[in-house]
């Protein structure tokens, strides 16, 4: 069996639906990542994700935040 090694951005939908594609025909996939929760992007992600799920503190104003923060 051969070994290929892919390095892509992980955003990148097409290359995401191919590598799907790869292993619906059969293609084994070992995934090392190197974004990892102390990095910043996944922590944005993370961040956004919690957003759309309504998590989060709600102020209209600065005031207001120091209030719920105290």
């Amino acid at each position: 069996m051969a070994t290929i090694t892919l390095e892509y951005d992980a955003r990148n939908t097409i290359l995401k639906n191919m590598i799907e594609a790869f292993i619906a025909l059969g293609g084994e996939v070992e995934s090392t990542s190197r974004t990892t929760k102390s990095d910043g992007y996944a922590s944005t992600l993370s961040a956004i994700e919690e957003l759309k799920q309504g998590k989060g503190i709600k102020c209209v104003s600065f005031a207001n935040y120091k209030k719920k923060m105290a």
